[in-house]
Parts: C-alpha cells; structure tokens; sequence
C-alpha cells in the first residue's frame, strides 16, 4: 500500500545525488538563463499561474466582488480557469521565445572556427 513512498524516496535521492554532482554547471546554465529576456517571461507565468491565480480565486475576493455572501461559483471557476490558463500561455511563450533565441545561437556558432 505504501510502497511507492519507499521507491519514489529511492528515487529522490538518486536524483538529487546527481544534482549535487553537476551542481556547479547547472549553477552558471540557470544564471545564463536568467539573463536571457524568455526568463522573465517564464516567471510571469509561473507567478500569474501560482500566486496571482489563487488569490483571484480566493472565497473572500469574490464575495466580496459581487457584495454578498452568495457568490456565483461558476463565475469565480471560470475567471480562476481563465487566469490560470493565461499563466500557462506566457510559460508556453517564454518557453517558445528561448527555443528560438538558443536556435539562433547555435546556428550562428555552427560556422565559427576555432583556432588555436
């Protein structure tokens, strides 16, 4: 019944064993990503998806919109889908954005030599 806990912890440990390894390499990729303009685009999405989205969605807010206790849960489920879905669409974005800027840069150093 609980076995999967077990081997997803194996798992994880593995994993991050491999993580602690190449921590230094993926340490300079992330802060070349960070400069990169697709990474800003990525962290609005994941900030409208996980933050901005919940509290859009939030009991309070919409009580407190339509002025009564009895608020319309569908409204309030459709504008937290809907807010939720422009997150992924700016992650998709960004994710599209850095695919074609790393496209053009390995096309660009494809013809260049290097000499010694």
């Amino acid at each position: 019944e609980h076995a999967w806990k077990f081997l997803c912890g194996i798992y994880a440990i593995v994993i991050g064993y491999k993580i602690y390894n190449i921590r230094k390499s993926i340490k300079s990729e992330v802060e070349e990503f960070i400069k990169t303009s697709p990474s800003g685009i990525i962290f609005l999405g994941f900030v409208t998806l996980l933050i901005f989205s919940r509290m859009f969605g939030r009991k309070k807010f919409w009580k407190a919109v339509e002025g009564s206790e009895d608020y319309t849960r569908s409204v309030k489920n459709a504008a937290e889908e809907c807010t939720e879905l422009f997150g992924y669409f700016l992650i998709l974005v960004g994710i599209a954005e850095f695919y074609a800027l790393t496209k053009s840069t390995v096309e660009e150093n494809k013809f260049v030599t290097v000499t010694k």
